[in-house]
């Protein structure tokens, strides 16, 4: 499993922050409730029992102060419990910073790749151009060895062996396998499979 990148991380900070912040706000409501709870019992009791007018409105005044805190929480919870990371101020900046960043690493990199195509083109080119040459030497090197083989058997054994031509005549090489020029030429060439899984690999030269 990959580790989370450092932007993964800083968006997961934000949430277990504004999660914590709901807690907080509701442990706040709870004390605040039996605050309120007791401001209700005595605001009763008063009227019940005809307490000063005054009385009566200053433990109103605490009981709707009280009431007031917790709704306001509400709404906040309420708020932050549906709050997404689009509607998340802090967690926008993050985004935003990061892929300013990486807009511009993007940007940055495609130019790079570009200068450095335009400098490996005039050696893709003299490397075609040479390929090409030494496909006609390939030719002229079979040319030459059909030419052997198809007379070594006029030789005598005496010239057979001042050549060290084998009786048999030269070995046959097929194209791809003992041809030294195709090997060569091999490696030259970047192998199609290599270069589609990321890896710019030399055939003939994998190891």
């Amino acid at each position: 499993m990959s580790k989370p990148s450092e932007l993964t991380k800083q968006i997961f900070k934000e949430e277990e922050r504004i999660s914590n912040l709901i807690i907080e706000l509701r442990i706040q409501n709870s004390v605040d409730q039996s605050v309120l709870d007791g401001h209700e019992v005595v605001f009763r009791t008063a009227v019940f029992e005809g307490a000063d007018p005054t009385v009566i409105s200053g433990i109103n005044t605490k009981r709707q102060e009280a009431a007031r805190q917790i709704q306001h929480r509400n709404e906040l919870i309420s708020a932050l419990s549906t709050q997404s990371n689009q509607e998340n101020p802090s967690i926008q900046k993050l985004l935003i910073n990061e892929f300013t960043k990486r807009l511009q690493g993007i940007e940055d990199l495609e130019k790079k790749a570009a200068a450095m195509q335009r400098k490996l083109m005039s050696h893709h080119k003299a490397i075609l151009d040479g390929i090409r040459e030494m496909e006609g030497l390939r030719k002229q090197l079979h040319i030459n060895r059909t030419v052997v083989n198809e007379h070594h058997h006029r030789l005598s054994d005496e010239s057979r062996d001042e050549l060290s031509i084998p009786d048999t005549g030269l070995p046959v090489v097929r194209y791809t396998e003992g041809d030294p020029i195709y090997q060569m030429m091999s490696q030259l060439l970047i192998e199609r499979k290599s270069l589609l899984r990321g890896e710019a690999v030399l055939q003939g030269n994998e190891d």
